[in-house]
């Protein structure tokens, strides 16, 4: 137990030690992303609603399950892209071209495939869903970091039904699932034509609900950093999910915690701003200290 052992070396409680192997089957290791970061988001989504009237679960943590359902949804279909392309450079190709456009990557999947696993309607339904989700979501941004103006100018004081919007993304995701297993699926996963195919569903209260506001003192940074905090720590404790399907969606939530947190420390040190672009950019935090003077 000398310094110069890594510190994972040096961990004492073996109860908390992961080993984790890829299989290197990009299909089966896309498909268990898909489906640790789903549970993760569903009980989030679960906690949230039964906690009733609670403004942090329902404002901060509800947005974080947003998040993490979104991502088991492009995961998923990544998965149906990687079984339905023939080659790897195939498979790169299609991730390079489409990004993290969920329409893009399912009509990329639709159009190599010959296997119809979906109804017309469930086609149909999922087809015009992803859409949606793109138009108010487009690369997976709008729940990781501060609301931008232009969402705040269409949506800012609206409140989100949190109940269907959590129903219509998890039924996205069931219909992925459902292409996942080819069609073998539980009876809470069937498809549920009543659903109305929009991302964003809205309600005319906020009790129980996700109050879409942003305080101009800190570009909503706290509001972001609050509710990653919060799921991390629920689920991490949550017994109902296994150590290992915690592992990836909570190293995920945390290093997204981390540059939500120099980002906010950066808007509080300079005089002028941070602009948006920059806000909510991937850019190393070096770029920001070059730009705007160090701290």
């Amino acid at each position: 137990w000398d310094l110069k052992t890594p510190i994972f070396m040096r961990l004492r409680d073996s109860e908390r030690l992961l080993y984790i192997k890829w299989s290197h089957n990009y299909f089966e290791d896309y498909q268990k992303l898909a489906y640790q970061f789903f549970i993760c988001g569903y009980r989030t989504f679960e906690e949230v609603i039964a906690s009733g009237h609670n403004n942090i679960k329902s404002d901060m943590w509800f947005l974080v399950a947003l998040f993490l359902t979104r991502q088991s949804i492009e995961l998923g279909i990544k998965a149906l892209l990687c079984r339905a392309c023939q080659k790897n450079k195939d498979i790169q190709n299609a991730f390079e071209d489409c990004r993290h456009d969920l329409s893009m990557l399912y009509k990329k999947y639709s159009d190599i495939t010959d296997e119809m696993l979906l109804t017309n309607k469930e086609q149909e339904w999922l087809i015009k869903y992803l859409t949606s989700l793109e138009e108010i979501d487009k690369n997976s941004v709008i729940f990781r970091f501060p609301f931008e103006d232009e969402f705040l100018s269409k949506y800012e004081n609206e409140f989100l039904d949190n109940v269907e919007v959590a129903n219509n993304i998890v039924q996205a995701f069931y219909l992925i699932k459902k292409c996942i297993e080819r069609g073998n699926i539980t009876s809470e996963e069937t498809f549920d034509e009543s659903l109305n195919p929009e991302f964003f569903i809205f309600a005319s209260h906020g009790i129980g609900n996700c109050y879409l506001h942003q305080k101009a003192t800190d570009e909503g940074f706290h509001k972001r950093v609050r509710g990653y905090i919060g799921v991390i720590d629920y689920i991490y404790n949550y017994d109902g999910i296994s150590k290992n399907d915690k592992l990836y969606p909570i190293m995920f939530m945390y290093r997204n915690t981390v540059e939500l947190s120099l980002k906010r420390l950066f808007y509080s040190r300079v005089s002028e701003g941070v602009p948006q672009k920059i806000i909510n950019s991937k850019k190393k935090v070096i770029y920001l200290k070059r730009n705007y003077g160090t701290m």
